[in-house]
Formats: C-alpha cells, structure tokens, sequence
C-alpha cells in the first residue's frame, strides 16, 4: 500500500477518536469541522480498505496456484478478476486523493435568483 494511503488512512482513524472527544462534542463550530473532515474521508477510506482487501486475496490466491496444481486454473482465473478489480480501485482512489479546488466548497449566487430570466 501506498504511503499516501496509509496517511489518508492515519487522519481518518485520528478523526474517529477526536469525534469521540467531550472537548470537540462541546465545541460546535469544531465538531462541525471535524465532522465534515471526516465525511470526506470516510469513501477514501473504505476504498483504500478495500483496495488493502483485495492486495491480501491476491497474495493469497497466488500462494494457492503455486502450491495447488489442481486448483491452478481456477487460482488463475480469480487472480484475472482480482487485479482488474485492483486496477479499478486504483484509478477511483488516485481521482479521489487529486488535489481539490478549494473554491469548489464556496456557497457561489450567480444573479438574483427571484429574477426571471427570460
């Protein structure tokens, strides 16, 4: 796994723990904070667990093919499905962790929403 990822995965655990703090649950405009971090890494974080998931299954599924001849096929099979599900993991996570546009959280009124436009 990445470095990247297990520090995505670091900040998401230290978020859990402070969503358990009296000093962050008695503190709204800090709970709010912290809250909304911690939705935002909450799919990174599955994703990055289930990427961690399917490294392991494919270890595994290569000590079977080496190990087992006659479940080679079907050991060979899975590991096709396997890193094609990885490779996909991959790219979602990698579009997931890209630097964000910090304007793209800012509240934007384009006009007078009561004035007709036509």
């Amino acid at each position: 796994m990445l470095k990247k990822y297990s520090d995505i995965l670091e900040k998401f655990k230290q978020l859990e723990q402070s969503l358990q703090e009296p000093a962050v649950i008695n503190d709204p405009p800090k709970l709010k904070e912290v809250s909304q971090e911690y939705t935002d890494l909450k799919t990174i974080a599955d994703k990055i667990a289930e990427l961690a998931s399917i490294e392991k299954n494919i270890l595994e599924t290569e000590r079977t093919a080496e190990t087992d001849q006659e479940m080679r096929e079907l050991a060979e099979a899975e590991l096709l499905e396997l890193n094609d599900r990885r490779k996909k993991l991959e790219t979602e996570l990698a579009d997931l962790t890209r630097p964000r546009d910090p304007l793209d959280k800012k509240k934007r009124h384009y006009g007078n929403p009561r004035r007709c436009r036509w």
